[in-house]
């Protein structure tokens, strides 16, 4: 989230529907791992194509990732199983 830019959960969540049925939440490690994945192939294509300005900003967001990013998922939903009886 960038807070700097008015982006915050809140701002967030008044975007999100409010029949969504969705939850933000924070990253867990295999989110931060997939998304360091992700970004750094951008960042080198960015490097490899001499524009080193996107690229360092690219690797702020990178060493930041767990703060600049949240995830968005279905609401846990309980089940009640239907009686036998």
């Amino acid at each position: 989230m960038d807070e700097s830019m008015g982006m915050t959960r809140e701002v967030l969540r008044r975007r999100l529907a409010k029949g969504a049925g969705v939850e933000i939440r924070d990253l867990e490690e295999d989110d931060v791992t997939q998304l360091e994945i992700l970004l750094g192939k951008y960042h080198y294509e960015l490097l490899h194509s001499q524009q080193e300005e996107e690229a360092d900003w690219l690797a702020n967001v990178i060493a930041g990732c767990r703060n600049r990013f949240v995830k968005i998922v279905p609401e846990r939903v309980v089940v009640m199983p239907r009686s036998t009886e």
